[in-house]
Formats: structure tokens, sequence, C-alpha cells
């Protein structure tokens, strides 16, 4: 049986994360383990902090503003990861009407039943458990994950 960690690193209130936990908790295939990672950190340090808890061989990332989770939405993206021989497999980015977004912004869409190669992926993703970690260097938030995706990309082509 599959089993994945599921990392929210935040800087909200509990309250404003419940929900998002419950929707995740609600629409699973797999058991999982969730580790909220909250502080006013730099999010790079939280995602650090959730991969350091993380003990399963699958991770996925998950910001505290995602949602719209389809059920089984686990299951979709961990099937592709593991029938793909893939290494990280991220979901598809709408704005809320609906329109596809450029990759790198916007809201995630996990019910498309298509699979599609794309150059760059957002942390909103599963990938395989490693000992690859975020760049602390990024203050706050934004750029980090991009940086942890290229350098995730380049680890696992050598």
């Amino acid at each position: 049986m599959n089993k994945i960690n599921i990392i929210i690193p935040t800087v909200k209130p509990e309250e404003e994360v419940a929900k998002l936990i419950t929707e995740i908790k609600n629409t699973v295939y797999y058991p999982i383990d969730l580790i909220v990672i909250s502080g006013v950190r730099s999010v790079a340090i939280n995602r650090n902090m959730g991969l350091e808890k993380s003990e399963n061989d699958f991770i996925f990332m998950c910001d505290d503003d995602t949602e719209g989770f389809p059920k089984n939405w686990d299951k979709g993206l961990l099937d592709v990861l593991k029938q793909t021989g893939a290494t990280i497999v991220g979901a598809r980015l709408l704005n809320p009407d609906g329109k596809i977004q450029p990759v790198n912004y916007g809201n995630y869409d996990l019910s498309k039943d298509f699979v599609e190669t794309i150059t760059m992926i957002t942390t909103c993703c599963v990938f395989r458990n490693t000992k690859l970690r975020f760049d602390e260097n990024f203050i706050g938030w934004g750029w980090e994950d991009t940086d942890f995706i290229i350098c995730f990309l380049v680890a696992m082509s050598k």
C-alpha cells in the first residue's frame, strides 16, 4: 500500500488552514501522513522542516491556498509518477474562472485525465523522497519552488 506525506507550509492561523486539511482528508485515496509546518519563517525553511519530518517514499507539497481537490486526486498523481517512472508530477494550473494559467502561477486543477509534459512544475506536486532540500537563501516567499524543481530535475537526470 502506498502512503504519502502531504506537507503544507503556512504562515496562516490554524483555523484558516483547517478547511484545506478537511478537504484533503475527504478527497484522498491513499493513507496519508499530514505535516503542517506553520510559523513566520521563509517558505523555504517551512518546506524543509516538512521534508525533514517526511518518512514515506512519496511527498505531496501543497501550498496553503490550494483548493478544489477532486476525489482520489492523490491516486491520479501517484499513478502517473509510478507508471511513467517520472521523478516528479504536478497538476494543471487554472484560474478561478477555469482558464488555463501560465505555468508557475495560479490555482491547481487536479481533476484532468491526461498527462502533459512541461518544462516547469510548481510545488503543488508529488515527488519521490530524496535528500534534496529548498534553498533557504530565498527569503519570504516566491521562486524557492522554481529553484527546487530545477535542482530536483537536474539531480534526477544524473
